[in-house]
């Protein structure tokens, strides 16, 4: 990804917030594009906050309460390591975390979620749906904060992903750069 891409793709976080970085690239493609990305939004200083989330650590998970455990563990190990004094102790489910981690965000942060690839896996699809939900709970309150954003990294464009019986995620949620 040269300079122009990527500052193409932080204007896109800083104006939409939430934002579907995607291509059919080779695997080994993307976990590079990873590491170069990260370092380039944290340089940004756009975000206080950048933590990176592989939703492969999500695969094993049983329940929504250990994915929930899973993504705060992640939260909680990288905010400490950013030197960020952010800590949160419960959630119930992934999109609980994501709403108290928001709630918990004094400046602009961000999760970058990647590793979506296949479209017909019901736990990469579970996933999409509690980012979903957090963004429609986003959008329909005035009064919630909204200083977390998110990136999804994903081989396709996740609006073709069916997430039924939640809505999929399509322009009204999410901005969609390709790379």
């Amino acid at each position: 990804m040269n300079r122009t891409d990527l500052n193409k793709l932080l204007s896109e976080i800083t104006s939409k917030r939430y934002v579907n970085l995607f291509a059919k690239d080779d695997e080994e493609n993307k976990d590079s594009l990873i590491q170069t990305i990260i370092p380039v939004i944290r340089e940004s200083q756009l975000n206080n906050l950048c933590i990176d989330v592989d939703i492969r650590n999500f695969f094993e998970c049983e329940n929504e309460s250990e994915e929930a455990k899973n993504l705060l563990r992640i939260i909680n190990n990288n905010s400490s390591a950013l030197q960020n004094e952010i800590f949160i102790t419960n959630a119930i489910s992934v999109t609980d975390a994501l709403d108290r981690l928001n709630h918990a965000l004094k400046k602009p942060g961000l999760l970058t979620f990647h590793c979506f690839r296949d479209n017909r896996s019901e736990k990469e699809k579970d996933i999409l749906r509690a980012i979903r939900k957090f963004i429609n709970m986003i959008m329909l309150e005035d009064n919630i904060p909204r200083f977390l954003g998110i990136l999804i990294v994903s081989s396709s464009r996740i609006d073709t992903w069916e997430l039924f019986p939640e809505s999929n995620l399509d322009k009204r949620h999410v901005g969609f750069i390709a790379y």
